[in-house]
């Protein structure tokens, strides 16, 4: 006779739900910023605007806001969804997990605040060639986007579920090494 699998947790360990909360909040929130804020200076920003600059800090690609905002959205809720996924299948374990957890949050961090500090800088402009995004925003961006990717890196992953199956009972209609010889 078959028992079905028991769950053993270990006192303190973190659940699955608990560490998919911790993990998804911050992206969730950051992607919902991302898409929101924008949307409210979209009138502000010159149509199309600047959202490619080169290593001087000059534009040099251009969009329309509403294209921007699309795009990262998108790209956000790709990740997001890829994290749900990971999560749910349970996928995100030990340094692999953590690794992946964390990357999500570096994407998604580095890619949101580029698109606020877009907006923002660009909303008193009337003409998108006289924006400029300077590299000490870059830097600063990328600082913060490895903070959130380290901080969410750092969150330790649940310990897989161990379980304990019984072994079955061996019955008369069953062979055995010995009934083969």
């Amino acid at each position: 006779m078959l028992e079905h699998p028991v769950e053993v947790r270990v006192f303190g360990s973190m659940t699955w739900r608990i560490y998919s909360i911790i993990v998804l909040l911050p992206l969730v929130a950051m992607t919902v910023v991302a898409t929101v804020r924008p949307l409210q200076w979209i009138s502000l920003v010159p149509d199309p605007m600047a959202t490619h600059f080169d290593a001087e800090g000059n534009p040099d690609g251009f969009s329309a806001p509403i294209t921007s905002i699309a795009l990262i959205t998108g790209i956000n809720l790709m990740v997001v969804i890829a994290v749900v996924l990971a999560l749910r299948l349970k996928f995100l374990t030990g340094l692999q997990g953590r690794f992946l957890s964390g990357s999500a949050a570096f994407t998604v961090v580095l890619i949101s605040v580029i698109q606020l500090e877009l907006f923002k800088s660009q909303s008193s402009l009337t003409v998108a060639t006289e924006a400029s995004f300077p590299m000490s925003i870059m830097g600063m961006t990328l600082g913060f986007a490895a903070i959130a990717g380290i901080s969410i890196g750092l969150v330790p992953t649940p310990a897989p579920s161990a379980t304990h199956e019984a072994t079955p009972d061996h019955s008369s209609a069953q062979s055995t090494p010995e009934d083969l010889t």
